[in-house]
């Protein structure tokens, strides 16, 4: 090693080589996992995550974005929190509107409003602008409740941020 301390004799990229040459195994593992979000079998979901990390193939957004959905949709609130929580563990991964969405549709679902409600509150803290499926699934659970003054305030919100509705009322 030069006496410098340049470092020149180091390879800063072989991890980001490492996640290139993986790129082609995590889009397989992607597309196999939304394909258990279409058919709903969250439980050959968990088994393809497990696969993945046992393989030493990192996971990213989609990964876990999938898995929560198909987690939200076969109402599984405690795996889902769970995957959850790993996501923001891992250093590598930053949630967004997408996967909050998934997590809090999925918690909708689950009559755990609550836990929705916190998890909009978290995405507002962290500057994820809501999209029209996170508004929608919120206010859909505070009109199931008949908290129509909450929900009405949750349109306003979404008004103004911009946000146009995803259906329309008939």
């Amino acid at each position: 090693m030069s006496s410098n301390n340049d470092f020149s004799d180091v390879n800063f990229s072989s991890s980001l080589q490492l996640q290139e040459d993986l790129r082609p195994l995590i889009i397989e593992y992607n597309t196999q996992l939304r394909e258990t979000r279409r058919k709903n079998r969250w439980r050959e979901g968990i088994r393809i995550f497990r696969e993945m990390k046992d393989l030493g193939i990192p996971p990213d957004i989609i990964t876990y974005t999938s898995l929560l959905s198909v987690l939200g949709r076969s109402n599984q609130p405690e795996l889902l929190l769970r995957v959850f929580r790993m996501m923001l563990s891992d250093g590598n991964i930053t949630p967004d509107a997408i996967s909050f969405s998934a997590l809090i549709d999925g918690l909708v679902r689950s009559n755990r409003l609550g836990e929705a409600l916190g998890g909009f509150a978290e995405m507002q803290r962290l500057n994820i602008t809501p999209n029209a499926f996170t508004y929608s699934s919120i206010i859909s659970g505070l009109a199931e409740r008949k908290e129509w003054q909450r929900a009405g305030e949750l349109f306003m919100l979404m008004r103004r941020d911009n946000v146009a509705p995803d259906m329309e009322l008939k």
